[in-house]
């Protein structure tokens, strides 16, 4: 079983939806059509399988948290999954994401049945559990990592804390590698950069020992010590 600090301690749940009386504000679970408000079912018993209705674009931090969802579907559009969205989700089994996905954030589907069970061993090929091109969990423990091709996008945390890497490939599929994606790989001395590599999140690689890093000039985009201390060079 996880623990609620989360690094900070998950924010206290909103009222439940409801008309509101005097000093009271409604909770509004979706957000102009586009967006899961933070905190919308969380904690809620009444959910099983799901859909989520087309026009939703993000899905909220801690959306879904400690509900009693099974499973759920996002539609086409959906761009971003937010922290601890679908956090201990205990019952969550499958999930099914777009290719439209260019954010799924720390947190986003940990101590789910779905991460869980790959993680210790159950079902899924290979290391690598990947769903709409996005690198949701890792598995493995070799010390050159070579990340599928057809993955645009690697989620926050993925391969944190994994000192045995020492060596990362990065396909030219790669868009975004997410917040924290590397941090505290402390082996990793080498990166071998895709060709279409658009955006390193916050801390995506802290801790590694490179005192230097060479990025494609495709990378638009660097988060705060996306490289830790390493002194970053920009090709052309």
């Amino acid at each position: 079983a996880g623990s609620d600090s989360l690094g900070g301690g998950e924010a206290n749940p909103p009222e439940q939806s409801g008309s509101a009386g005097y000093g009271q504000v409604p909770k509004y679970r979706i957000v102009d059509g586009k967006t899961v408000a933070d905190q919308a079912y969380y904690r809620s018993t009444e959910l099983g399988d799901m859909a989520l209705a087309d026009g939703i674009r993000e899905v909220g931090q801690f959306s879904f948290a400690r509900s009693s969802l099974s499973s759920i579907v996002l539609p086409e559009g959906v761009e971003t999954i937010g922290y601890g969205a679908f956090y201990h989700c205990d019952s969550l089994e499958t999930v099914s994401l777009p290719d439209t996905v260019m954010c799924v954030e720390p947190k986003a589907f940990a101590f789910t049945p779905w991460v869980e069970n790959f993680l210790d061993g159950d079902g899924g090929d290979g290391d690598f559990l990947t769903a709409g091109g996005v690198l949701i969990a890792y598995r493995g423990s070799a010390a050159d990592v070579k990340i599928p091709g057809g993955v645009r996008v690697i989620a926050g945390e993925v391969f944190q804390n994994h000192t045995e890497i020492e060596s990362v490939v990065l396909p030219d599929s790669l868009s975004v590698v997410g917040e924290g994606a590397f941090e505290g790989c402390s082996n990793l001395g080498r990166i071998s950069f895709g060709k279409n590599l658009k955006e390193v999140k916050d801390r995506a690689f802290a801790g590694n020992t490179m005192a230097e890093v060479k990025v494609p000039a495709s990378l638009e985009k660097v988060g705060l010590r996306a490289f830790g201390s390493a002194v970053i060079h920009y090709e052309g």
